[in-house]
């Protein structure tokens, strides 16, 4: 059984390049030279100098006389305008490929070329002038070659780019088989993703390789077939790179991070691909000798995510849709754990206003929340004008009612007769009336101003600063926790304008 990391030997390398289909580039001299005509040509063209990028293309035939080289020189013609000499090329193409996977779209841009110069002998107003050139007009030349020789061969292309990866023993929905052949094979194919097969053959294994075709370009492709029953080959991709790969034993050291492929030991296996956020993938398989198993591990993000909250305050207490969940105590941040989604957070702090805000935890990541708290705006101007209101007011009523004692007082004498014209109580009569006047006005004013001051809150509400969701683990997540953080917030107290400010240092 295969578990952790080990050093391989030198033979298990040989071996792997036996049964993976490595590539391999021929140094034969002509090839090279058609090599470096291709590219000169796929440059010119690139350059919008299609005489040039003819001349290169017919140079790199004239070396190696394969179709592909044909089919780029056409194209130059016809974006030269030259749509005689591009036809001829075209038909040359045809002849020399007639099972060319685009052989029909050619003879029908053949069809509308000679249109275009019948249109012209006639003097008739010619079709409109292909669309700009673009460089993955070109085609790739490829070249599968095998030791030994003769092997059939199918080369696929993925004609849907959601399609899943080639497995030969599945019906493959998306792929298209382009050509057959035994090798050497050459075929002139468009840009794409292509998988090339060579099937069992003799006493020989099959072989399996991903080509990945750029436009004007020649690939050479070897594979260096094994024979016998001595070890497999997996490879395993996942849609999460760098995901941790366990194969037979979860307890060991990972087998590797994806994409890994190696050789493995014949039989029952079980793979397990981890990465953080993320549901495990398992997949048990059983792969013969000299076999090549392919599994492309597709993992989804969990259904839940993490709030990390810390803020400006020693000490807050949180709520997430009412429920306590915890409390912030020192420098580590609160780990919240909840299903992904919006939520209501509270905080709440000694001397700070509540903060409170719907914040969004993402599927399978966690989200850090600063809070920055603003202080509790102070009351006590509001209650010094409320003490003085109810001093004035007490005044007040205490003079009315002296006032009223004196007024009774000077009454009972009238009616008696014994009340003089220079009676001096009704001078401090007046006196304590208008006393009492003053006084309920006075605590009638700081009775408004009191309740305006209770009434009012000039700062800001608290706030937060949230960041943007982070995978589980991310290390950065450290750095920038230690960053100061700081909210500002538009401030009018007595008249003066300016700005409140509140963070995290």
């Amino acid at each position: 059984m295969l578990g952790g990391r080990r050093r391989t030997p030198r033979w298990t390398w040989l071996l792997a390049l036996a049964l993976a289909a490595p590539v391999a580039w021929a140094e034969g001299s002509a090839i090279d030279a058609a090599k470096r005509a291709m590219e000169e040509g796929q440059s010119l063209y690139a350059e919008k100098k299609y005489a040039e990028a003819a001349a290169a293309f017919a140079r790199a035939y004239s070396l190696s006389p394969y179709a592909a080289f044909l089919f780029n020189e056409g194209v130059s013609h016809e974006r030269l305008g030259d749509f005689e000499h591009a036809v001829a090329t075209f038909q040359r193409y045809l002849s020399a490929d007639p099972t060319a996977p685009d052989a029909e779209s050619v003879r029908a841009r053949i069809r509308k070329l000679e249109a275009a110069i019948a249109a012209k002998k006639e003097q008739r107003e010619p079709p409109p002038p292909p669309p700009a050139a673009k460089e993955d007009d070109m085609r790739a030349l490829v070249l599968v070659e095998s030791d030994p020789a003769g092997a059939p061969t199918e080369v696929w292309e993925r004609v849907d780019p959601g399609a899943a990866a080639f497995r030969a023993e599945l019906d493959n929905a998306g792929w298209r088989k382009v050509m057959t052949g035994a090798t050497p094979l050459a075929a002139t194919l468009q840009p794409g993703k292509y998988h090339v097969v060579i099937d069992k053959w003799r006493t020989y294994n099959r072989s399996e390789s991903d080509v990945e075709v750029a436009a004007g370009r020649v690939h050479q492709f070897k594979a260096n077939l094994s024979q016998g029953k001595f070890m497999a080959f997996l490879r395993v991709t996942s849609s999460v790179k760098g995901a941790q790969i366990y194969l037979d034993d979860r307890d060991e050291e990972p087998w590797g991070t994806a994409p890994r492929g190696e050789l493995v030991k014949p039989g029952e296996h079980k793979v397990r691909v981890e990465a953080p956020g993320y549901d495990p993938f398992e997949e048990s398989f059983t792969i013969e000798a000299g076999q090549r198993r392919e599994i492309d591990a597709t993992l989804e993000r969990v259904s839940y995510g993490y709030l990390l909250l810390d803020g400006n305050a020693p000490r807050f207490e949180v709520l997430v849709d009412g429920r306590p969940v915890g409390v912030f105590e020192g420098q580590k941040a609160l780990r919240i754990k909840e299903k992904a989604g919006r939520h209501r957070v509270v905080a709440r702090a000694d001397g700070k206003k509540v903060f409170e805000d719907e914040i969004e935890v993402p599927l399978g990541q966690s989200r850090e929340v600063h809070v920055v708290f603003v202080n509790k705006y102070g009351r006590g101007a509001a209650w010094t004008a409320a003490v003085g209101s109810v001093a004035f007011l007490g005044a007040g009523y205490y003079l009315g009612q002296k006032s009223n004692k004196i007024y009774d007082d000077m009454k009972a004498d009238r009616a008696a007769g014994r009340l003089t014209g220079d009676d001096a109580r009704a001078g401090k009569g007046r006196a304590y009336a208008l006393g009492a006047d003053g006084a309920f006005a006075l605590g009638g004013v700081l009775a408004v101003l009191a309740t305006w001051e209770f009434l009012r809150d000039p700062l800001p509400p608290s706030g937060a600063q949230v960041d943007e969701p982070r995978d589980f683990g991310d290390k950065r997540r450290k750095a920038e926790r230690t960053r100061p953080s700081v909210a500002f917030a538009p401030l009018v107290l007595d008249g003066q304008r300016g700005l409140a400010i509140g963070g995290m240092f």
